[in-house]
């Protein structure tokens, strides 16, 4: 979850938009979940202590801005990867997984690229769907790396590029993990390809890759 600050004093505080409990019925009503605490690494012991078995990393804060975070979600993708655990980036979450692969982050070079709509090519459809392009909403003004600065040899492989070939969605050949740009939450009703997309991810992962 993003952490925000209490006004006029200080106290952290861990925040999910609405959207979400919307999302999680839409998409996977199936499944019985919870917000985890940004408390580092000892939220180990709590997914170990509730027998989670998988992660949605969501939006909002930039990297570095909270290190609380940082390290709780740094732990959850590291253990997400020994367990064989499916987890899924959204917006911030998708550069969280880019970054713990030593991928770069930098500030969008396109103005006012947050608050827009754009189109997206699909160079991969995870999961056997067959759409060539989307068209996708956007809140960040932060983007990733140029689709050349991925290599045939990264277990990392991005599948979803803007029209300047920036990457927008990736997704792990050896294991169960995705990342987007988009907020496919903040979609009502979610569409049919991030619903299909998270689904396999979730549900029937032997399929995504």
């Amino acid at each position: 979850m993003r952490i925000t600050e209490a006004q006029n004093y200080s106290e952290p505080r861990d925040a999910l938009a609405h959207d979400w409990p919307r999302f999680m019925q839409q998409v996977l009503p199936e499944a019985n979940w919870m917000p985890l605490p940004n408390i580092g690494i000892r939220i180990i012991q709590h997914v170990q202590d509730w027998d989670l078995n998988g992660f949605i990393l969501t939006g909002g804060n930039d990297i570095h801005e909270y290190p609380k975070r940082d390290e709780t979600e740094l732990a959850l993708i590291r253990f997400a990867l020994q367990k064989n655990i499916p987890i899924f980036g959204v917006c911030r979450g998708f550069q969280l997984i880019l970054h713990f692969f030593g991928k770069k982050i930098f500030r969008c070079l396109t103005k006012k690229h947050a608050g827009t709509r754009h189109a997206i090519s699909l160079l991969k459809s995870p999961s056997e769907q067959t759409e060539q392009s989307l068209i996708v909403n956007s809140y960040h003004d932060n983007c990733a790396e140029h689709v050349s600065c991925f290599r045939d040899r990264d277990a990392l492989k991005p599948f979803a590029v803007d029209d300047n070939e920036v990457v927008e969605g990736i997704y792990h050949e050896n294991h169960p993990l995705a990342g987007i740009m988009w907020h496919p939450e903040r979609e009502n009703p979610v569409n049919d390809y991030d619903q299909i997309l998270v689904r396999n991810l979730f549900i029937n992962s032997e399929k995504y890759t």
